[in-house]
């Protein structure tokens, strides 16, 4: 039986099973991931739009990336300045979190 012969819907729960046991493994105490600008961005639009498109988040999105585009860059900046810091808070993190695991 070749792979053309099973039917999609193993084949994506095997792809799901994958990733549920590799997210089981993180560790918990392991500091979350740096935040670019866009995400904080995103994060402050999405709280603002939901209200108005509330259960339609390709709509909000599509609208965020557009809101995005239409900065300038000294109003991207801010964003982007909050991204370097959360980015220089988790390699801080990220060395801590390494010299205590040794």
């Amino acid at each position: 039986m070749s792979q053309g012969d099973v039917p999609h819907s193993s084949l994506i729960s095997a792809r799901r099973s994958r990733k549920r046991s590799r997210l089981a493994m993180r560790d918990p105490s392991r500091p979350k991931s740096n935040k670019s600008g866009y995400n904080f961005f995103f994060s402050e639009q999405y709280a603002k739009l939901r209200p108005q498109y509330y259960g339609q988040e390709r709509a909000i999105t599509k609208k965020i990336g557009h809101l995005w585009s239409s900065l300038t860059d000294a109003e991207k900046q801010v964003y982007q300045e909050k991204g370097l810091k959360d980015k220089e808070r988790y390699k801080s993190e990220m060395l801590e979190y390494q010299s205590s695991k040794i």
